[in-house]
């Protein structure tokens, strides 16, 4: 029995044409086609190419992906396959989309192992050397280790760099891909390459905390106290961002502990600005300046006493902090924690403070700063210790 011919005006359930339900994707600007590829219809590509379709082979939607980038991104081997074999000629495998990517490197960021060997042993003549460097950064980045290892042995560079000069080293230690960091030292990536703000591939893991991947570079002779365009240290990314075994590693292994970036900021002083007591722990049992100020002469024990970090303030003044440092408006750490109306670090401050009326520039004092903020419960630490300094006082004056 003949099925009866397809009628383009027939309508769904909800009253919707074909043509309406095509143009529900007009803000993608997809076509059937595309729409075809990227679902891995094979069978509905064949019959819209060989209906006339084929002026929409490389055609592009919104961000600029073909039916081929859509069907390699997806993993569809069989369209793909379809699309380089039968209508080769109008699908370029070379061509990117808006973000720079090509369908071989859509294939190598998604992990699709067999369309990227597809698009690397079947139409490798086609891939030319960019492709595959753009796809090699992908993989890497993303952690797919048999894409990367496939894409290494077609002749992809292990050297190659992305815009921003970062090797597939570096963005597989950013992402804390630890077996693609092996397999890429296994094929001489260099650990000491840096990228155009002068990173390496520790300064890259150690900014983001992976610990695995650090021990790994430094195992194979990463240089520990790399400093990048900033004067920032692996430490003190580490630090600044609060990876406590991060920062054990680096230190157990050589790191400069009192590293000064450009702006005379050390590791401590990132530890205290975060108000993270354990790393301030680690770096002052290792040997780390408890006063050292950056360029404003802003202390340790200033910023944390300013931001309210009461156990920090504890611990570094237990570490014999000077209470009574100044930044350049002749501010103490005492000042700024009245200011900011932190009751519990002005106790902890009063008790290594030599003196209560401690004024700055504008001849105020802590009081004034404390009640002007309406700080009640400051005033009255404030007050309550004053008095007593001033009981003791008259307590050892002779009768």
């Amino acid at each position: 029995m003949r099925s009866p011919p397809m009628t383009y005006n027939r309508k769904d359930t909800q009253g919707r044409t074909m043509l309406s339900l095509a143009a529900l994707n007009d803000k993608d600007r997809k076509t059937p086609l595309m729409l075809a590829a990227s679902a891995g219809h094979n069978a509905v590509v064949k019959l819209l190419i060989e209906n006339g379709d084929r002026t929409n082979l490389d055609s592009r939607e919104k961000d600029g992906k073909t039916p081929l980038m859509l069907a390699a991104s997806a993993g569809h081997e069989a369209v793909v396959r379809f699309l380089l074999e039968d209508v080769g000629a109008l699908c370029d495998p070379n061509g990117q989309d808006g973000y720079g990517m090509t369908p071989l490197s859509w294939a190598a960021e998604k992990g699709h192992t067999a369309v990227v060997r597809l698009l690397l042993e079947d139409f490798g003549g086609l891939c030319n050397p960019l492709n595959r460097e753009i796809s090699l950064i992908s993989a890497a980045l993303s952690g797919h280790k048999a894409v990367v290892e496939l894409l290494l042995e077609n002749s992809a560079k292990v050297t190659t760099r992305d815009e921003l000069q970062r090797t597939p080293l570096s963005l597989a230690a950013m992402s804390g891909h630890e077996a693609v960091v092996k397999l890429l030292l296994e094929k001489s990536a260099k650990v000491t390459d840096r990228d155009e703000h002068q990173r390496t591939p520790l300064s890259w893991a150690a900014m983001s905390g992976h610990e695995a991947v650090v021990r790994l570079l430094l195992e194979n002779s990463a240089h520990v106290n790399n400093r990048d365009f900033r004067g920032l240290s692996p430490l003190s990314y580490a630090t600044r961002n609060g990876h406590k075994a991060v920062v054990k590693l680096l230190l157990e292994n050589g790191a400069d502990v009192d590293n000064r970036d450009g702006l005379q900021n050390t590791p401590l002083l990132y530890a205290a600005m975060q108000g993270n007591q354990a790393v301030v722990q680690l770096l002052l049992e290792n040997g780390a300046d408890v006063d050292n100020p950056d360029s404003l002469q802003n202390t340790p024990l200033l910023y944390a006493a300013r931001e309210g970090n009461e156990a920090v303030v504890k611990l570094l003044l237990k570490n014999s902090a000077n209470v009574n440092d100044r930044d350049p408006y002749l501010r103490t750490p005492l000042i700024y924690a009245a200011t900011n109306g932190h009751k519990d670090v002005v106790k902890r401050l009063l008790e290594y403070s030599t003196t209560v009326n401690n004024g700055d520039t504008y001849e105020s004092t802590l009081i004034s700063y404390a009640r002007s903020r309406g700080h009640d419960a400051v005033v009255e630490v404030i007050t309550f210790a004053r008095e007593g300094a001033e009981r003791a006082l008259d307590s050892r004056r002779p009768i």
